[in-house]
C-alpha cells in the first residue's frame, strides 16, 4: 500500500497501472478531458469494462462524455439521491493481479495537476487484499449499473444545462476571500 500526496505521484500511479493492466473499472464523480491521463485512458479505451461517472454541479465537462457515446462500457449517472461523489479506479489482470488507487481526485485535469489531492494505492498484495476485491468490484457493479449510457440526446441536453451553469460557476473563481472576494468570506470569528 502506498499513500500518494502529490499530483506528480497521482499520475504516476494511474499512468502505470493503465501500462500494466488490461481491464479498467473505475467510478468517478467527475471527469474532464484535455490532459495527459484522460489521452492515455482514450488511447486504451478497449480495456474499459465499467466506467461510471457523475455529472454532479456540471463538474464533468461534456467533451469527456462526447469521446464515449454510445459506448457500452461508460454509463453517466444522471440523478441519484444525494450527491455520487466516489472516486475508484480498479485495474485488473485477472482476480489475483490488480490494483486500485482510491482518494480525492476526479477524473480532471485539475485533480492531477494544481489541486491538493490525496489518495491510497493498494494491489492484490496488499493486507486484506482479497476482501477488498470483492467490495470493490460489487460496488463499482452497482453504481455503473445506475447509469445510463452517453446517448447524443443525454449529451445534447447536458452540453446545454453546462454552458449556463459554466457562467454561474466561472463568476465564483477566485473569489474565495483576500482582495476582491467576497466580505461575507472575509469576516473573521
Amino acid at each position: 500500500m502506498a499513500l500518494l500526496t502529490t499530483s506528480h505521484a497521482m499520475v504516476k500511479a494511474l499512468g502505470d497501472a493503465m501500462a500494466r493492466y488490461q481491464q479498467f473499472r473505475w467510478s468517478i464523480a467527475w471527469a474532464s478531458s484535455g490532459f495527459p491521463l484522460c489521452e492515455a485512458l482514450l488511447k486504451k479505451r478497449e480495456r474499459i469494462v465499467q466506467l461510471a461517472v457523475g455529472v454532479h454541479f456540471y463538474q464533468t465537462h461534456p467533451e469527456f462524455l462526447e469521446r464515449f457515446i454510445e459506448d457500452p462500457t461508460v454509463h453517466v449517472i444522471l440523478q441519484p439521491s444525494g450527491i455520487f461523489h466516489p472516486k475508484i479506479y480498479l485495474f485488473e489482470n485477472t482476480r489475483d493481479d490488480w490494483a486500485c488507487v482510491i482518494g480525492s481526485p476526479n477524473f480532471t485535469k485539475a485533480a492531477f495537476s494544481e489541486n491538493v489531492e490525496v489518495a491510497v494505492y493498494f494491489d492484490s498484495t496488499s493486507a486484506g487484499a482479497n476482501g477488498a476485491y470483492d467490495v470493490l468490484r460489487r460496488v463499482i457493479d452497482e453504481h455503473w449499473k445506475a447509469g445510463e449510457p452517453v446517448t447524443k440526446a443525454r449529451l445534447d441536453s447536458y452540453w446545454a444545462i453546462w454552458k449556463r451553469k459554466r457562467q454561474l460557476l466561472g463568476q465564483l473563481d477566485g473569489k474565495y476571500g483576500g482582495k476582491g472576494g467576497s466580505p461575507l468570506l472575509q469576516l473573521r470569528y
